[in-house]
């Protein structure tokens, strides 16, 4: 047993678009945690933070600049009926001033409410201890301003 579990958003939940799926791999993580631990999921993406993205600037495009010669386009599409967010990444190798085109890859993830995280974490044997927007500086999550960071302790019963 450990006595914690960590994952970034993007490693586990969201991704079977099942809210179902997402319970049972927080269930799994719990067998493996024991009673009292915790889990730490870091930069989640906050519905409220996507919605407010998507209402205000429409979820632009941008390009992000991987390493000296790896560029990609991200272009994200939230559908805020089904809090499900589809992201186009393209990518491309800078050749002088000129980008080549390499290829892309489409993927489509959930995101969830902090009040949705929190009763699935509780119905797979977690309860939520904090939500904060910077872990470092421990400042309370605030609502459209980050995705947020939640720390939750494994109850006894699972």
């Amino acid at each position: 047993m450990f006595d914690a579990a960590y994952m970034t958003w993007t490693s586990i939940i969201g991704y079977a678009l099942s809210e179902e799926c997402d319970e049972l791999a927080l269930r799994n993580i719990a067998k493996h945690v024991r009673p009292g631990g915790l889990l730490v999921i870091a930069n989640t993406a906050s519905y409220d933070n996507v919605g407010l993205r998507q209402g205000i600037c429409g979820l632009s495009a941008s390009l992000s600049m991987v390493d000296e010669e790896l560029v990609v386009v991200e272009e994200p599409r939230f559908d805020p009926v089904e809090s499900v967010v589809t992201n186009k990444w393209t990518f491309y190798r800078l050749e002088g001033k000129d980008l080549r085109y390499l290829d892309e890859v489409e993927f489509r993830f959930r995101i969830y409410t902090l009040r949705e995280l929190v009763t699935l974490a509780r119905s797979a044997g977690w309860e939520l201890v904090e939500a904060v927007s910077d872990p470092v500086k421990a400042t309370p999550y605030k609502p459209y301003r980050s995705p947020f960071n939640l720390v939750f302790r494994r109850t006894v019963s699972t």
